[in-house]
């Protein structure tokens, strides 16, 4: 039987099974059967797919499985991982993108040795397997291009993941920020330092991006929490009030958030959806207004 190599995937992953399948397919010295079902060309259309992708894995000599935090969690990624198990002598692979490692996957792939599509070296190792298993000669490959196109796909495809996870710490830090800057160009703000210290650690993403600069304007003052008329300071504040008139008191010190020239696309984009986390909506009711100034160049 000829050999078949069988390259389990998510939808939104067939970019990084198509560029595994042309690297297979480029450069083994004899043509080779692999199954990608998304690539146009191993289902046709109007097929019972289901049934021709259980058949496949039946078949397989070998199964390559596409790895990421997205595709682990999937269930027709578990049963096809599944279903090569059961046969037990075959060779199935974990290779990894997007942050995901080996040493993390969960089982069963987590029982086999797997790799990181962009380690050169681990994956010679894999093609050196692969040739062995499919009793052909090792061949000879330059990765270089591959792994760029594995780097170029892992940026995209954690961006939109990233990007609102970052936002979602903005908005936790105040949640005039974000509407502010769909009309203004820059914010001055006088801001705690533990939310000038979460900012800036986003900055290096945001700025890479050409969203979003951030600078300390110098200066800092001290302000006295709000007591509403008729009450004392020893009155505990109500955290479900609103924002403006809920505050701890504390330093402030001037900083300035600058918008960049993709930000007003990003943030019109149906993706743009900030990750709020449950302390970022206890920071909603601490921090007044006046702390954002919306100001224009």
């Amino acid at each position: 039987m000829e050999g078949l190599i069988f390259i389990s995937h998510i939808a939104e992953e067939t970019e990084v099974a198509t560029a595994l399948q042309k690297l297979i397919k480029d450069n083994f010295p004899q043509p080779l059967n692999i199954f990608v079902s998304s690539d146009g060309e191993s289902i046709k259309m109007g097929r019972d797919w289901p049934k021709i992708v259980l058949t496949k894995l039946r078949e397989c000599t070998v199964q390559i499985v596409i790895c990421s935090p997205k595709s682990v969690t999937r269930e027709w990624i578990n049963l096809e991982t599944g279903a090569a198990l059961v046969r037990e002598n075959i060779p199935i692979i974990p290779v990894c993108h997007s942050g995901t490692i080996p040493s993390k996957l969960p089982i069963p792939l987590l029982l086999r040795q797997g790799v990181k599509l962009t380690d050169i070296e681990k994956m010679k190792v894999m093609i050196d397997n692969l040739a062995h298993d499919l009793n052909i000669q090792t061949p000879t490959i330059d990765f270089t291009k591959f792994i760029e196109s594995i780097r170029a796909f892992e940026d995209r495809y954690t961006f939109w993941d990233d990007c609102n996870s970052a936002f979602g710490i903005i908005v936790g830090i105040h949640p005039k920020i974000i509407p502010s800057l769909c009309t203004h160009s820059y914010l001055e703000m006088d801001l705690p330092e533990k939310s000038i210290c979460a900012i800036e650690q986003l900055i290096p993403f945001l700025r890479s991006r050409e969203l979003l600069s951030f600078h300390r304007t110098g200066g800092s003052f001290t302000w006295a929490p709000f007591v509403p008329k008729g009450e004392s300071e020893a009155v505990e504040p109500n955290l479900n009030a609103p924002a403006n008139n809920v505050n701890f008191g504390g330093t402030c010190y001037g900083c300035e958030l600058k918008k960049l020239s993709k930000l007003d696309a990003i943030m019109a984009s149906p993706h743009f959806k900030p990750t709020i986390s449950q302390l970022a909506t206890v920071h909603e009711n601490v921090l007044p207004d006046w702390m954002v100034k919306p100001c224009e160049h």
